[in-house]
């Protein structure tokens, strides 16, 4: 079988029948970052043929790593004017 060759580099489509989702769910990954990959298209190409190698798969098996998005600061609250509320006071 290919995939027990250690230098194997599988395709999203192997994938995606090994852990049992879409092809399209494995590109996603790889779009997010959550999963490395390289292509074998040369650079400005339209339509990437992605590879994941077996020491990435294993990594991702292992337990992939969650990445938490930077947290932003929330807004403050606008002071409220007090003249305005003086203002409109009956």
């Amino acid at each position: 079988m290919a995939s027990d060759n250690p230098t194997h580099a599988f395709s999203p489509t192997e994938l995606a029948a090994r852990w049992n989702c879409t092809p399209e769910t494995i590109l996603a990954m790889i779009r997010r970052g959550t999963l490395r990959a390289f292509t074998l298209s040369p650079p400005g190409c339209k339509r990437p043929r992605w590879r994941v190698s077996r020491a990435a798969v294993e990594d991702y098996e292992a337990g992939p790593v969650q990445v938490k998005p930077p947290e932003q600061p929330r807004p403050s609250r606008r002071s409220r004017d007090t003249q305005l509320k003086r203002f409109f006071r009956v």
